[in-house]
């Protein structure tokens, strides 16, 4: 990708968008501002966006076969109608726990969702929880900071995964059986280089996307773990990756509103961003239930 067509597609000004993800149903962005409790749509074609004010915050959600969200709330998960704003609450997982809330998750190429936790006080008391088709929800990681960069290789038998703060994303073997995670090692590390690593996502051909907080940038990696292109952006804080549009070869970065030494944020920051690229994404699973 030698010549990146990078445009502001919403000027969101969200004070934390992150969880980016493309609807191949609805042909629509999805995307959430955590701190605003507002979860974004946006249409490619008509320019059109909707926004949905919630009682607490969304962190991530996927998609379900009957249009509905599965949705990683900041206590807990639930399923959600974003037409009705109806909402049935599943379980608990941080609720009553000061300072940790969900954040970061996507569905594993078997349609079970994994969802990370972060730890406002930096005591890694966050975990990564892993939600199948009867709702039954287990833990398989412990020890989080901030968890982030949950992805999947192309065959499913690859899970990477990123606590911020460390800057490194790590690769793990995956069991598509039961959803279990083993064999840890560093993917890629991010120590010196200019942001920390957020969001990311896997592309048809195996490389992972990450967006680098604080970093202004996006960086395709290949499956070893090598640099392959770094793309400059004109936010500060990009947060997450989608690939979305037809053939899925655009791709939607989400971002952040933060101030600057002067007090003041950053021109896109906060906004929805859209890059044509030459590579081809893939589609997310549906949740499993």
């Amino acid at each position: 990708m030698t010549n990146d067509r990078i445009r502001i597609a919403v000027d969101a000004r969200n004070k934390l968008g992150e969880g980016v993800v493309w609807s191949v149903r609805e042909k629509l962005v999805y995307w959430v501002d955590i701190e605003s409790s507002e979860l974004w749509t946006y249409n490619p074609q008509s320019r059109a966006t909707t926004t949905l004010k919630l009682a607490e915050a969304v962190c991530s959600f996927a998609f379900r076969q009957d249009g509905s969200l599965l949705v990683g709330r900041a206590s807990g998960l639930s399923f959600l109608d974003r037409r009705s704003g109806t909402e049935h609450w599943i379980r608990d997982l941080v609720a009553g726990v000061e300072g940790v809330r969900l954040n970061d998750g996507r569905c594993d190429r078997q349609g079970r969702f994994v969802v990370s936790s972060l730890d406002e006080k930096g005591q890694k008391r966050g975990e990564v929880y892993s939600t199948d088709g009867s709702l039954a929800t287990k833990t398989i990681l412990s020890g989080i900071g901030v968890g982030n960069s949950t992805c999947f290789s192309p065959d499913g038998k690859t899970m990477y995964f990123a606590d911020t703060p460390q800057a490194v994303i790590w690769s793990f073997d995956y069991d598509p059986a039961d959803g279990t995670p083993s064999n840890r090692r560093v993917f890629c590390d991010l120590h010196g280089e200019p942001g920390k690593p957020d969001g990311s996502t896997v592309d048809a051909d195996g490389c992972l996307w990450n967006a680098q907080w604080g970093g202004s940038r996006i960086v395709r990696y290949d499956p070893l773990g090598r640099v392959d292109h770094v793309i400059e952006l004109s936010c500060r804080f990009p947060t997450c990756i989608a690939f979305g549009g037809e053939g899925l070869s655009t791709l939607y970065v989400t971002s952040a509103r933060r101030k600057d030494a002067k007090g003041q944020p950053g021109p896109a920051d906060g906004a929805l961003i859209e890059i044509e690229s030459e590579y081809r994404g893939l589609e997310e699973s549906t949740f499993c239930a």
